[in-house]
């Protein structure tokens, strides 16, 4: 042997005998099954050793896959979004049949990143038909889509919102966008806005709610049975509280109802009065009617404008020698800054309106 094939000779036995650079032939361990995985099974031996991963059940020890180490692979930053090659980007995905089934097949797939999140993506394909997704927990089954019983809540809700039904099967629940907590309780409710509810009937003595339009029908024809009662208010009393009879008596009774003899001008009071104006003939006594700040509801309150009756009792016919009516506060009367009364034993109503007073 020339040195020249010893050296390569003694090269080869090197090389062989290096476990690092050894090239091994891989060996088939056990009988194998079509569609299933392949796994070593050797543990560190320097020898590999294939066979079959076996069911789904798994099997003896060391049987079964230790991890399918699954990961996206793309390009730029990660992590990466939908990049699998299954239903909807999914990139774990078991088939009830191959997907060239000639009568279609099911899958079931998953992701850690697609459709903008984790993904478990149930269907069919190839036209098979439709079923539904079971979840068997503790023993206990649950089918999705709910076909018995259960709900499938809206894609998205707030926190606090009222859930409402959304279809007559009583399976799908829909966001009502109202707050739980803007609700008026049962018990003391507090109402914001304006809250309606039914006009009660005029009469009604219950303890139902009484709206505005109930209150303000009972106002404009009070219907009293009986012989009601309320304490009797002070004379010259001017509000809106109830008066009795012995009330409207003592007004009366304070009208000033005594002629007043005219020697110069006369200044009527702001209370009720009913005036005969003596004048001589040829004078013109002037008669001044109270101010409208003595009489401060009229006319938002209804009979709170005083009525002043003023007769002329001269005895002359002659226009000229009319008595003369204005006001204390300049406002008009009859339309006139001075209204002048035209006959002797003429008597005219004076009615404050507020903004000026009018002759009848």
């Amino acid at each position: 042997m020339s040195m020249t094939r010893f050296k390569l000779a003694l090269a080869a036995a090197l090389l062989w005998s290096s476990p690092v650079l050894a090239q091994q032939t891989l060996l088939q361990g056990g009988p194998t099954t079509s569609g299933h995985v392949p796994m070593y099974s050797t543990g560190s031996s320097y020898q590999p050793v294939v066979q079959d991963s076996g069911t789904a059940a798994g099997g003896a020890p060391g049987v079964g896959l230790g991890e399918l180490a699954l990961a996206a692979r793309g390009t730029g930053t990660a992590p990466y979004s939908g990049l699998g090659t299954g239903p909807l980007g999914t990139n774990l995905c078991d088939y009830d049949a191959p997907t060239t089934n000639p009568t279609g097949y099911h899958y079931l797939c998953f992701s850690a990143n697609a459709q903008g999140g984790g993904l478990i993506a149930y269907g069919a394909g190839g036209g098979a038909s439709s079923l539904p997704l079971n979840m068997n927990i503790n023993g206990a089954s649950y089918s999705f889509p709910f076909t018995l019983s259960g709900v499938v809540g809206p894609n998205s809700s707030a926190i606090g919102d009222i859930t409402l039904f959304n279809n007559t099967a009583g399976s799908l629940l829909a966001d009502s966008g109202v707050q739980l907590s803007a609700l008026a309780r049962l018990a003391s409710p507090n109402f914001t806005g304006i809250p309606t509810a039914p006009t009660a009937t005029p009469g009604t003595s219950t303890t139902q709610i009484a709206t505005t339009a109930f209150a303000s029908s009972f106002l404009a024809s009070p219907a009293f049975t009986g012989t009601p009662t309320a304490p009797t208010a002070p004379a010259g009393t001017s509000t809106t509280q109830l008066a009795t009879t012995a009330f409207v008596t003592s007004v009366a009774n304070n009208v000033t109802m005594t002629p007043v003899t005219a020697t110069g001008t006369t200044t009527l009071s702001a209370a009720p009065q009913y005036v005969a104006v003596n004048k001589a003939v040829g004078s013109a006594t002037p008669i001044v009617l109270p101010a409208s700040s003595n009489f401060p509801n009229c006319p938002s309150v209804a009979r709170s404008c005083p009525q002043i009756i003023v007769t002329d009792q001269g005895m002359t016919f002659s226009a000229t020698n009319g008595a003369a009516v204005s006001a204390a506060d300049g406002k008009t009367v009859g339309g006139l800054s001075s209204y002048s009364m035209l006959n002797a034993g003429q008597s005219n109503i004076f009615t404050l309106t507020g903004a000026a007073w009018i002759v009848n």
